[in-house]
């Protein structure tokens, strides 16, 4: 009865401990990004026993896109329920903005030399969003515990693609699979 007990103790505990952070939530200056949306799935997905980590997926918006576009639209909170992971969706933190008649199109920044020559420029790891998304997944693992270093994916869309294999292939140490 009292092993019961304690255990349904420490099932409420870690799904409240969940639950009170659960779905999207708007950031200012997180993990590295001056703005970012963060999903927080609300509960564990089903796995094989012993398996309680979660994985973490960091998404990269295109061209003319806004976070908030991406948080509403892609689909990413149902999928992060169904598996039981985590959701960044980062801003530019240096947009590029490669579209001398649409002035106001932020994008990610691939290889961008200033002078609005594309490809002029090799991205590094240096590179200021390269540098922050490569980051990204310590400073996460380093608040959320359960986050598995094995499980961490970067995908992305136009501009946001370019850099999400970019960084997949500057640091596959830390990146596991990239979609663009």
């Amino acid at each position: 009865m009292k092993a019961k007990l304690l255990l349904g103790l420490l099932t409420l505990s870690v799904t409240a401990s969940f639950s009170a952070h659960a779905g999207w939530e708007k950031k200012t200056n997180y993990a590295g990004f001056n703005q970012a949306w963060l999903y927080t799935p609300s509960s564990y997905a089903p796995r094989p026993a012993g398996q309680n980590k979660r994985a973490l997926v960091i998404h990269l918006m295109g061209c003319g896109q806004i976070i908030d576009q991406v948080q509403q639209a892609s689909g990413w909170d149902r999928a992060a329920e169904e598996y039981g992971m985590y959701v960044l969706v980062p801003a530019p933190t240096n947009p590029a903005l490669p579209n001398k008649q649409a002035v106001k199109v932020e994008c990610f920044d691939y290889g961008h030399d200033r002078s609005g020559n594309y490809g002029a420029a090799t991205p590094s790891p240096n590179s200021a969003d390269h540098r922050k998304v490569i980051a990204a997944p310590g400073i996460l693992m380093q608040q959320f515990s359960e986050i598995d270093p094995d499980q961490v994916y970067v995908a992305g869309l136009s501009a946001g693609g370019a850099v999400a294999m970019q960084v997949a292939c500057m640091a596959p140490d830390i990146f596991r699979g990239v979609a663009n």
